[in-house]
């Protein structure tokens, strides 16, 4: 009772006969009520039964107990994520007993991988690139809108670094830009990035110096230029015609 895990006993029924004191306080019931009954319908939700009771006949046959997820519904009603692996008991003469069941709760675990799942996905459906760099300018993150402005997929983009895109920013340039980030806090500037194509594109980039425990970042939002700038061009010849218009009426 002084690990951390969750520890179960079933027997060769798969049937519950130990529960630690993990497992009591995660649960809410006590050694009395889970005495005799079947591991499945005290460790998994209604829904998961089926498939942990099938889990668990194989493993009681012999074959390896791999790890596996279940939901587990707590005498509150609260549901946790708890993961399991399971080892054979047997006796001297190599006959099997049951089985001792290892559980980790990794329900945090799970919310954070679906709110991450959530932050990736809203960020792919702003129109605005999203990147996230180290300290090197190597790319940790970058959203949808950035694979459409320079024409590489996810993937490509995740082994290059910025010097490989941008013409405002060449290696040796990195240590001391990363140095003025880090006292400024912010920095918005103009770049010159090369597509995929080779075609070049304007763009505005706002950065920012983000620090999480020992880790050193910048989060930058990259705006495309080249519409603005069509449209500044568009503009600028509709004037140029009106005031030629103008002068020779």
């Amino acid at each position: 009772d002084t690990v951390s895990a969750i520890i179960a006993v079933v027997d060769r029924e798969g049937k519950l006969i130990y529960l630690n004191r993990v497992g009591r306080e995660l649960s809410g019931y006590t050694e009395r009520e889970i005495a005799g009954r079947p591991g499945w319908e005290t460790l998994a939700i209604p829904d998961d039964a089926r498939t942990m009771c099938a889990w668990l006949r194989v493993a009681l046959e012999g074959e390896p107990a791999h790890l596996r997820e279940f939901l587990w519904r707590a005498s509150s009603g609260e549901r946790r994520s708890i993961e399991w692996t399971g080892d054979a008991v047997r006796d001297s003469r190599g006959r099997l007993l049951g089985l001792t069941l290892t559980g980790r709760d990794i329900t945090g675990d799970r919310s954070t991988a679906q709110f991450l799942h959530l932050t990736q996905a809203s960020a792919n459906q702003v129109g605005s690139g999203i990147v996230w760099m180290d300290c090197r300018g190597r790319f940790l993150y970058v959203n949808d809108a950035v694979c459409r402005l320079t024409g590489y997929s996810r993937e490509e983009l995740l082994a290059r670094s910025l010097p490989d895109l941008s013409l405002s920013f060449p290696a040796k340039s990195l240590p001391g830009a990363w140095r003025i980030l880090q006292r400024k806090g912010t920095w918005n500037s103009e770049q010159m990035i090369r597509s995929k194509s080779g075609e070049l594109a304007p763009v505005q980039v706002s950065s920012n110096y983000v620090r999480h425990g020992e880790k050193q970042y910048c989060l930058s939002f990259v705006q495309d230029f080249r519409e603005r700038r069509r449209t500044e061009d568009a503009l600028r010849k509709s004037e140029a015609r009106f005031r030629h218009v103008f002068e020779h009426s």
